[in-house]
């Protein structure tokens, strides 16, 4: 047991970036799997914004 205490004390940095790699990944999996609704026509964002709740929009340029 003290040896992994000490092994997570000398290596911190990198504990803390797989951390952060882990639960990037486990977000982008979860996109991936549940991606958010899309919308065809210009009635479905009619029906989505007086739906009553919150709609986020986005938009994607490679400009």
């Amino acid at each position: 047991m003290a040896s992994v205490v000490t092994f997570a004390r000398e290596h911190w940095l990198m504990i803390g970036l797989l951390v952060f790699l882990l639960a990037f990944v486990t977000v982008h999996i979860v996109w991936y799997i549940h991606p958010s609704e899309a919308i065809d026509t210009i009635a479905d964002l009619d029906r989505m914004l007086q739906d009553g709740q919150p709609t986020v929009v986005e938009f994607y340029t490679n400009l």
